[in-house]
């Protein structure tokens, strides 16, 4: 988040929302995006207000059918959410960002140390086991597992059967299944990364936990029992890079693996 309440150009303003200066001036065109345009000599000054735009961005569901019109965007930012989810999805940033080293030793012990809980049918320590090197291996500040399920009332949500960090403190909570990062990441079944999903998804704020990015990789065990794995950064200290993806698609499929021959293990599972 920028330390000034005031941002001074396209620039500026187009990073707090996470998305092109050339998208960002389109949402001023089409969406009303509030931005001012004080006096200058030059004629060109643009200036945009943090708590205007993060009233503007919060109040961007209710506007869902015109995010989704063309003249709001190019093909290519619509097919890729950048508009459709509030310019929260940024997974597109991916192929920008240098990845870091990968720790290959790192990676076989935590596979090795899943094998053992997997081989053991300890379906709680294989769970735990992998949201906390999830979370080292990512250098994240939180991780969790949740699950397609249903609620109490029958509606369709996702539900957090393990966590990490200050996710922990959410243990068994729910998701909305077809308005949620998780349910988009199973609707695109691809590694997904967001930037600040509560500006777009605001029933997050409840958690009290900013989401600086989240990256989140489906995974599928068979037609009861499918998910999202997920890593976070609470605050913009770090960037999640491809390597990040890489690494949690890697253990992740383990976790699928450990999900079919432990059948048992479902959302409503203690």
């Amino acid at each position: 988040m920028p330390s000034s309440p005031v941002l001074k150009s396209w620039k500026e303003i187009s990073a707090f929302l996470n998305v092109t200066v050339r998208t960002a001036q389109r949402w001023e065109r089409d969406l009303g995006l509030p931005v001012h345009r004080p006096r200058s000599k030059r004629g060109s000054a643009v200036l945009g207000f943090t708590q205007e735009l993060e009233a503007w961005l919060k109040a961007l569901p209710a506007a869902g059918a015109q995010l989704d019109h063309p003249a709001a965007g190019s093909p290519e930012e619509i097919e890729s959410g950048a508009l459709r989810y509030g310019g929260t999805l940024i997974t597109d940033l991916f192929s920008k960002r240098p990845s870091r080293p990968v720790d290959r030793d790192k990676e076989v012990e935590t596979l090795r140390q899943l094998s053992l809980h997997i081989a053991k049918q300890d379906r709680k320590g294989a769970l735990d086991n992998l949201v906390r090197n999830a979370m080292e291996l990512c250098k994240a500040d939180s991780s969790g597992i949740s699950l397609a399920t249903e609620s109490e009332k029958g509606e369709p949500v996702f539900r957090w059967i393990a966590a990490c960090g200050r996710m922990k403190d959410h243990l068994g909570g729910e998701t909305p299944r077809h308005f949620s990062p998780c349910g988009v990441c199973l609707e695109r079944s691809a590694p997904q990364l967001f930037s600040y999903p509560e500006r777009f998804f605001t029933y997050l704020q409840d958690l009290g936990l900013p989401m600086a990015e989240l990256l989140l990789i489906p995974f599928y065990a068979d037609a009861g029992c499918l998910g999202t794995v997920c890593v976070f950064c609470h605050e913009m200290r770090r960037q999640f890079d491809r390597e990040d993806a890489r690494i949690l698609t890697s253990v992740t499929d383990l976790v699928a693996a450990a999900f079919r021959v432990m059948p048992q293990v479902r959302a409503h599972d203690d």
